[in-house]
């Protein structure tokens, strides 16, 4: 078949897939360097990659059917397989994209410490999955029997195809809107913090690229109209296809990047070796908003910075009061935190 699209669609969408996949490993592998527990946001970023690579396959079979070629081009025997392994990709796609979502959620509501916080979170998770599930569901269910959508001279009924795409559009529209919302979160979440401000803005920013994903959707959402005007619809849907991966990836990245500081704070504390000020490091997950906890401290590697000087000879050191207490609902362990020697 000449003049395909299936190449770019092809290489684009695994290369997608294994750029979210280097990210949730240094993820996962940054945690169990520096002891961090693996908590249900993990699993969840795990689980979207699964179905992201499970809806780039079927993508990639689809084009062994046709799917990136002219429709003219394509065998009558190939077309309605092509469109079954279409459809059925996009239904893992929509749910890749709903699980990487409620995974930065989860993360954020593990740093949630008002009434406030966790209402506004829980909105946000609750309706952002309601409309993504049912942006799903509508995949399969918009036909009956489901095989008419891949066999039209099948006997049964069809939705308007317009209001297929109008779902589309308004959960393409939520979602990236969601984004941007989710990407606020953290100023929110982590201003009111007793660390200087360059650290916290430092924090703020590499939790909140998920502006990238709210864009991205926004794009893809931008191409939706344009389904129903395509005359050479498996030829030309190659842009929308890659947007949607791009999305999914762009979702896990930047989810997986401020795990990222754990190594590039101890490559810092490391070259400071000689310094007559220590450091002492507080991950993300250890921070507490409005906390009275006064702190000493020399280096500890695996935590974000928060200086104070102390002698460069401490050999340990204990955060004043012991034991930090647990905030009731919110998931925060007791825990106290002893620091190695610089």
């Amino acid at each position: 078949m000449r003049n395909s699209n299936a190449p770019i669609m092809v290489a684009s969408m695994w290369t997608a897939t294994g750029v979210a996949l280097s990210f949730i490993y240094l993820r996962l592998a940054l945690k169990w360097r520096y002891r961090k527990r693996i908590g249900w946001d993990d699993w969840l970023v795990a689980f979207s990659w699964a179905l992201l690579v499970v809806y780039t396959a079927l993508t990639h079979i689809a084009t062994i059917y046709g799917l990136g070629h002219h429709f003219l081009d394509i065998p009558p025997a190939d077309l309605p397989l092509a469109v079954k392994y279409l459809t059925i990709g996009e239904f893992f796609a929509v749910l890749s994209l709903q699980t990487s979502k409620t995974s930065f959620a989860v993360t954020l509501l593990c740093l949630a410490s008002k009434p406030w916080h966790h209402w506004i979170l829980w909105c946000i998770l609750v309706s952002l999955n309601i409309v993504m599930t049912f942006d799903a569901i509508q995949i399969f269910v918009s036909c009956t029997p489901t095989a008419k959508i891949w066999r039209p001279l099948l006997e049964g009924n069809c939705w308007d195809p317009k209001t297929v795409v109008d779902i589309s559009l308004v959960a393409g529209a939520y979602s990236g809107f969601m984004d941007l919302l989710l990407s606020a979160c953290p100023v929110a979440l982590l201003w009111e913090l007793r660390i200087n401000r360059r650290e916290k803005a430092g924090i703020c920013a590499t939790m909140s690229l998920g502006v990238f994903a709210g864009i991205t959707a926004f794009i893809k959402t931008w191409y939706l109209p344009d389904v129903g005007r395509w005359e050479d619809l498996t030829y030309s849907c190659y842009v929308l296809l890659i947007w949607t991966a791009a999305e999914a990836t762009i979702t896990i990245v930047a989810t997986s990047v401020p795990y990222l500081r754990l190594a590039f704070n101890d490559l810092r504390n490391k070259g400071r070796g000689s310094s007559t000020e220590a450091e002492l490091v507080v991950h993300v997950e250890d921070l507490v908003p409005n906390s009275n906890i006064v702190y000493f401290g020399s280096t500890v590697e695996d935590r974000t910075v928060l200086t104070v000087p102390v002698p460069a000879d401490t050999r340990q050191l204990t955060i004043t009061g012991g034991t930090r207490v647990s905030q009731q609902g919110s998931g925060w362990r007791n825990y106290s935190i002893k620091l190695n020697p610089q």
